[in-house]
């Protein structure tokens, strides 16, 4: 591996092909507010307001190397349904997402729906068939992989149990790997990591690593034996753990050692579909020829991004790139393009959110400032605050 940087990453995105291979499903946001009780049952009334779906599970982590600038292969199953149907033609009016799905009659569409007020989450309800697949649209799905794995770099294996990742696509997928010498990554699901194989990576979330070792991961010690055993256990490579606002922690086969990569504080206002960007992210930064570590940061940045806005969302190469034009600028010479600030600005409100804006000297910060500081922020999702 070299050693790239993140913004080196970015830049090579277009040149990047992933396929991706796992569970689509279609998320389904309806948001509203709620000002009183049912009278029937002590549940809270939504006064809907609006309605947004997007692609999720397997389809969320090729929306979110797609928003990068990743060419990408997306391939699963979807129910003969109204809810399949949605998700085909939001995917195929995504820029370089080429989708390719086995459809199964008898066999529903994943679909979560989300209802949400006041920036919480209040109900999911979910629609889902999670038996494993049959042997006919399994070997469908690998004959859809054979297809598209040419010119790949990297072949992610996105698992939420729903049925698409049975042993005869998970060992295809590793042959693949190995016939083009290219990397397999996971997310994975369920407490045994060894289904996966002799993959190059496996990322799972803190939860998922304390189950498959039946140990906890709160702090970084703990997270270290975690991962050794877990290596121990299974045939990858490499695992990446991701904690939240812990950050994430990795451990390599080739050298043995744990390393530990802190986080960002962010304001979170939504962890849907955060994993996927980590995954989409690490891919890219592997795909691109990256080391891990430089791999961490920008997946560490870009879920830091995502954990900030409404729903399943994605992040683009352009607010990385501006994510880390502000880590690396001194508070003496700190700029601010107006043009990089409006299109910040364009991206909050089309995910949804409120942008305030309030200004002033504080040469001398006193209480006033900041009581019109902490009202204005009670007002907006975002605030901007000018210095005059």
């Amino acid at each position: 591996m070299s050693d790239l940087s993140p913004i080196n990453v970015l830049e090579r995105a277009k040149t990047v092909k992933v396929l991706c291979v796992g569970d689509m499903m279609l998320d389904r946001f309806i948001y509203g507010d709620v000002q009183r009780i049912s009278p029937e049952a002590p549940v809270p009334v939504i006064n809907r307001k609006r309605e947004k779906t997007m692609p999720g599970g397997a389809g969320n982590v090729a929306r979110n190397l797609a928003s990068l600038g990743v060419d990408v292969s997306l391939i699963g199953v979807l129910g003969d349904d109204v809810a399949g149907n949605e998700f085909e033609k939001l995917i195929s009016a995504s820029t370089n997402i080429a989708g390719e799905s086995v459809k199964i009659t008898q066999r529903p569409t994943t679909e979560k729906t989300r209802y949400v007020a006041s920036g919480q989450q209040l109900m999911r309800v979910d629609v889902e068939d999670n038996t494993p697949i049959d042997p006919i649209s399994s070997n469908k799905i690998i004959d859809l992989m054979s297809a598209q794995v040419e010119g790949a770099q990297a072949i992610i294996l996105s698992d939420y149990a729903k049925g698409v990742l049975v042993e005869a696509v998970i060992e295809k997928a590793l042959e693949l790997g190995r016939a083009h010498g290219i990397l397999v990554i996971v997310d994975p699901k369920g407490r045994d990591f060894g289904r996966y194989g002799h993959v190059g990576l496996i990322k799972p979330n803190a939860s998922e690593l304390s189950a498959a070792v039946n140990m906890p991961v709160e702090t970084d010690a703990e997270v270290e034996l975690a991962l050794r055993r877990c290596l121990n256990a299974c045939s990858a490579d490499a695992i990446v753990v991701t904690r939240a606002a812990r950050g994430m922690s990795s451990i390599e086969r080739s050298s043995g050692d744990v390393k530990h990569f802190s986080g960002d504080a962010r304001d979170v206002y939504d962890v849907s579909g955060a994993g996927d960007t980590s995954i989409a992210s690490l891919a890219l930064g592997m795909a691109a020829g990256a080391s891990m570590a430089a791999s961490i940061e920008l997946a560490i940045a870009a879920s830091g991004i995502a954990v900030g806005k409404s729903g399943t969302a994605t992040v683009s190469a352009q607010e990385l790139r501006a994510a880390f034009k502000m880590n690396t600028r001194s508070r003496g010479d700190f700029q601010s393009n107006i043009v990089d600030l409006i299109d910040q600005i364009n991206l909050w409100r089309d995910d949804g959110l409120k942008v305030g804006f309030t200004n002033g000297c504080f040469d001398i910060l006193h209480p006033g400032h900041l009581h019109v500081l902490e009202e204005a922020k009670t007002r907006c999702d975002r605030l901007i605050v000018g210095l005059n």
